[in-house]
């Protein structure tokens, strides 16, 4: 019950500073018409007062209409003003189409923060309160971007956002229906978004793997042969595209792990990281003062798992990130062809354990020097040999298309 509260009040107090922060930097924005990414403000608040905060990238443009992706740019934390000469978005005005695309520039959580065109001139600005909620909506011109916060649809008519499965209610925090699968999930309400902390986590639908970073897109690909990899292909979200990898009928262990969790009821994350969903940090062998002779390379946090839970309905899959390249592959197959893997098999068959387990695994002689004769004595070890072998085995796959990929 303490630790109940404990994090109740960790929430509140996040909250709290999130809104403070976002109040002043509406007034801010009134006054000097100078906008700062507002999630990235919240961002900083995350990160000093909670344990992990998982960042797709800092900032993540891509674009609608022709589907010309925009190339990265650099955007200062102030003075990024809407451009009194922004060219008009008419036909009339040119008959280059490029001049009428908009490039949605989108912040962490994948809300949409800034409109531009082609060269950057700002069309929309675009800031939100911790759940949504528009703080900011500067308009140069007359378009008025559909896709806002987190990427949902929000529908002029009703202000409310589509996500896919159900609406929302932005300004109310909630969903206006229950979440389809609330009966797995009896400790979060049916109506709640992310968790109810919508500034370390996002609530896409379900069937989704999604990479949380660069770094974990590469492990993923890195795990794979190069024939597989043609059927893999992220979104500017690091949301694996399911129909593509659907087209290949590939069997290797790793494939087929991957392919189960892509088709999933369940949001896979991958992330790389220094610590995990919980702020466990990993460690090297020798880097711990408490454990010198261990490491902690990576976890899968799993809903209601006894030790180390994921916080959610999402599975986090964690790889450290000081480990190279080749090891980090390596650990995403552990990870996620391993733990995760059994995790979804679990759901539809409760006899599998996606958790290593140990016990007595045998018997040996030993002298006892107090009876003078040989004695038994248990030794102890992994006793989830199904887990293990698969581990085992997605591993070795791991590391030969790795080498393989870069002899």
């Amino acid at each position: 019950m303490g630790k109940i509260l404990q994090n109740t009040l960790l929430l509140l107090l996040q909250t709290l500073i999130a809104e403070c922060a976002a109040l002043v930097l509406y007034v801010f924005t009134l006054k000097k018409r100078a906008f700062f990414y507002c999630f990235d403000v919240l961002i900083f608040f995350s990160k000093k007062f909670s344990t992990k905060i998982i960042l797709k990238s800092e900032f993540s443009p891509h674009t609608y209409n022709y589907g010309k992706n925009y190339p990265r740019f650099g955007i200062c934390w102030c003075s990024c003003c809407v451009p009194n000469n922004a060219p008009a978005l008419s036909p009339a005005a040119n008959d280059n189409p490029e001049l009428f695309q908009h490039y949605f520039n989108a912040n962490h959580l994948g809300s949409g923060s800034l409109i531009t065109d082609e060269s950057g001139a700002t069309y929309q600005t675009l800031a939100y309160a911790p759940h949504g909620e528009l703080l900011v909506n500067e308009i140069n011109g007359t378009y008025d971007e559909p896709y806002k916060f987190s990427g949902f649809l929000r529908d002029q008519e009703s202000g409310l956002d589509y996500a896919h499965a159900r609406y929302r209610e932005p300004d109310k925090t909630i969903f206006y229906s229950t979440d389809p699968m609330w009966f797995k999930y009896p400790y979060i309400t049916p109506y709640v978004y992310a968790g109810n902390n919508p500034i370390r986590y996002i609530d896409p639908d379900g069937r989704a793997v999604i990479a949380a970073d660069i770094n974990a897109m590469r492990n993923i690909i890195n795990t794979l042969s190069r024939e597989e990899t043609q059927y893999i292909k992220f979104d500017n979200n690091g949301t694996l595209d399911v129909s593509l990898l659907n087209q290949y009928g590939g069997t290797s262990e790793n494939f087929t792990a991957l392919y189960a969790l892509a088709n999933s009821e369940t949001n896979y994350i991958f992330a790389v990281a220094d610590q995990n969903i919980n702020g466990n940090k990993f460690f090297d062998v020798g880097s711990n003062p408490d454990y010198p002779n261990n490491f902690y390379y990576g976890v899968t946090n799993m809903p209601n798992a006894e030790y180390d839970p994921s916080p959610n309905a999402n599975v986090y899959i964690f790889t450290a990130s000081f480990l190279n390249e080749k090891k980090q592959a390596s650990n995403t197959a552990h990870e996620g062809y391993g733990h995760a893997y059994f995790f979804e098999l679990s759901k539809s068959n409760p006899s599998i354990n996606p958790n290593h387990t140990k016990g007595v695994v045998g018997t040996v002689l030993e002298y006892d020097l107090y009876v003078k004769m040989n004695v038994p004595s248990f030794i102890f070890g992994q006793t989830n040999t199904a887990l293990e072998n698969q581990i085992k085995t997605v591993e070795q796959q791991a590391i030969k298309n790795y080498e393989d990929k870069n002899p």
